[in-house]
């Protein structure tokens, strides 16, 4: 994981594909998941990893979601979950193993754009962009 950088995980090709602006703004959550925001008028991605956070730490804590699903991201083991209190928000992580931790994607709608836009696909959607790159 110390040499993956979500900041530099899309290229500017792809991230102006999903509508977004690169160079994306560092951010540290605080909580041990690092990485960067990306901004459009209609929605941020936010590119993340957590080193030592495998699917087992996520399972732990799956009381914290109110939509928690295993699923695939190509060949890895994945998470897609919309945190407690966020169910029609506009907002979904794809949470994907990686390197003894995970990498997170999350997609977080502008308030005028929820309506019709499905952030869960989206997120694995970019998920999908970014896993082979992720290291195993």
């Amino acid at each position: 994981m110390a040499n993956f950088d979500p900041c530099t995980a899309l290229s500017a090709e792809q991230l102006q594909a999903q509508g977004v602006e690169a160079p994306g703004a560092p951010v540290d959550q605080g909580v041990g998941e690092v990485g960067c925001d990306f901004d459009s008028e209609d929605l941020v991605l936010t590119l993340l990893k957590a080193d030592g956070r495998d699917l087992s730490y996520w399972e732990g804590r799956r009381n914290n979601f109110d939509k928690f699903e295993n699923n695939q991201v190509a060949s890895r083991r994945g998470i897609s979950g919309v945190a407690a209190g966020g169910m029609g928000q506009g907002v979904c992580r794809q949470i994907v193993e990686a390197g003894g931790g995970s990498v997170i994607a999350q997609v977080t709608y502008s308030s005028d754009q929820i309506q019709g836009n499905d952030p869960c696909a989206k997120a694995l959607e970019i998920a999908q962009q970014i896993e082979p790159k992720l290291p195993k």
